[in-house]
């Protein structure tokens, strides 16, 4: 689980944000990298583009989003 403090490495993040982010459930990069620009947008008062990169940068870091083949 990240802390407020880990949540400030996302692009965009400063401390009010990631203490809104994380008051309201968002502790951890896997649940920004599943949540809604939207959803986002509204919980910690931020615009959506903004949001939305916050969200891509959260599914970098969890690596989420993609997936590899077994095959070599």
């Amino acid at each position: 689980m990240s802390s407020a403090t880990d949540l400030q490495d996302l692009p965009g993040v400063g401390p009010a944000t990631a203490e809104k982010l994380k008051d309201n459930g968002f502790d951890g990069y896997q649940g920004i990298a599943v949540a809604s620009p939207g959803e986002l947008s509204n919980t910690a008062d931020i615009g959506e583009s903004t949001a939305a990169d916050i969200i891509n940068a959260a599914r970098d870091a969890a690596d989420i989003g993609g997936f590899e083949s077994g095959a070599a």
